[in-house]
């Protein structure tokens, strides 16, 4: 009885991912790695990476699940550049004078926000 091959825990898995797009056949490999578990869901944290190539998705899980060895790793945060400046004012401006504070404000609410508000923070 010939035995199944399992990767060592936690190196992630490897999938091959076939799309039809207009007629045509793309293909490409999508890897998966667990991060850890939300401690208030209870559910797994998992992190994807993909790739053109089986060997090129298997180089970015190792150097993931290296960097989430040695304690390295930050998920990415979600948080837009809104969100971030809105932080900002609140946060630091107290110390600035009422007018610079003023300036600022209407800065961000006129032209940051607008142009760069939605972009997210990575």
């Amino acid at each position: 009885m010939a035995q199944k091959h399992r990767s060592p825990a936690g190196s992630g898995t490897i999938r091959k991912k076939t799309i039809v797009k207009n007629g045509k056949e793309y293909t490409s490999w999508e890897g998966r790695v667990t991060l850890g578990f939300d401690p208030l869901t209870g559910k797994q944290k998992q992190k994807s990476v993909s790739g053109k190539t089986q060997r090129e998705v298997a180089q970015k899980i190792r150097e993931l699940t290296t960097s989430i060895d040695k304690g390295i790793y930050r998920e990415p945060v979600k948080m837009t550049v809104g969100q971030w400046l809105d932080i900002w004012q609140r946060d630091y401006l107290g110390s600035v004078k009422p007018a610079t504070a003023y300036i600022y404000g209407n800065n961000i609410r006129n032209h940051i926000k607008p142009a760069l508000g939605a972009v997210r923070l990575q």
